[in-house]
């Protein structure tokens, strides 16, 4: 009977795959996000850090409306009250490498891969609809607008002229980012 027992364990095929631990599991979570979102996500981060490390460089009359857990936190572990706090500031604050500002889509796509990197860590927080982020949403809101006023909105990267050019199919208009000598 002992001989049978180990000859049925013998014949036995298993149906599902080799055993995973946590570690293969999020080996194959990570595969399937893009490389553009972890691009996107990495350098959201350290535009956010960076922003952190500049506002604690400054004088400390310019930090008493943020408590320093906002600026001392990484991203991933400041709360939902203090990261809120801390994205107001940094929405309005925020500044390319060259010192300009950043055009209004391009803040929303901030605000989106902050987002989308705290969602990778594992936080459960929304930006776009918990309610502890309407402030910042606001900010985000206010910012885009003055932006697209400024004429830095969705579009406008560089101004474009029209201007007429014969082809082999007659006159053609086309849009070109310098102005024409009689514009």
């Amino acid at each position: 009977m002992d001989s049978e027992s180990s000859d049925s364990d013998r014949e036995f095929e298993f149906r599902f795959g080799e055993p995973l631990d946590n570690n293969a599991i999020d080996k194959e979570l990570e595969i399937c996000v893009p490389k553009s979102t972890k691009y996107k996500n990495d350098w959201v981060v350290v535009v956010f850090t960076r922003w952190q490390e500049e506002r604690c460089q400054r004088a400390m009359k310019y930090n008493l409306d943020l408590p320093k857990v906002c600026l001392s936190e990484r991203l991933f572990e400041v709360g939902a009250e203090n990261l809120n706090l801390a994205l107001k500031f940094f929405l309005f604050e925020a500044r390319k490498q060259d010192g300009g500002l950043y055009p209004s889509h391009t803040l929303y796509g901030i605000y989106a891969s902050l987002q989308s990197a705290i969602r990778a860590k594992g936080c459960k927080v929304n930006m776009f609809e918990d309610k502890e982020f309407e402030d910042s949403r606001r900010c985000l809101d206010a910012v885009m607008r003055e932006r697209s006023a400024e004429g830095l909105g969705a579009g406008s990267q560089q101004k474009r002229y029209p201007s007429q050019r014969k082809s082999s199919f007659g006159s053609v208009e086309r849009w070109e980012t310098t102005p024409p000598e009689n514009f």
